[in-house]
């Protein structure tokens, strides 16, 4: 895998951190981003350590989102 340095960080936590199903990075050619998708009951205290070590560790700060999956696309009458 290809990444710019400091998304490298984001990518390696999101591998690793306690609650991680799965991550990875995304749109890399538009300057990217990680995706990780984690127990809900972790969501919170995931989200704190990525924001904590990538500011850490690049010195910038990162725009993290909590969200959750839904059913998907469909006709709304």
């Amino acid at each position: 895998m290809i990444i710019a340095g400091d998304r490298m960080v984001l990518g390696a936590w999101g591998t690793w951190a306690p609650g991680v199903i799965g991550a990875r990075m995304t749109g890399g050619g538009f300057g990217g981003c990680a995706v990780a998708l984690v127990e809900q009951d972790q969501a919170q205290a995931f989200s704190g350590q990525v924001a904590r070590e990538y500011q850490r560790t690049v010195d910038l700060v990162p725009s993290l989102y909590v969200c959750s999956a839904e059913a998907g696309a469909r006709v709304v009458y």
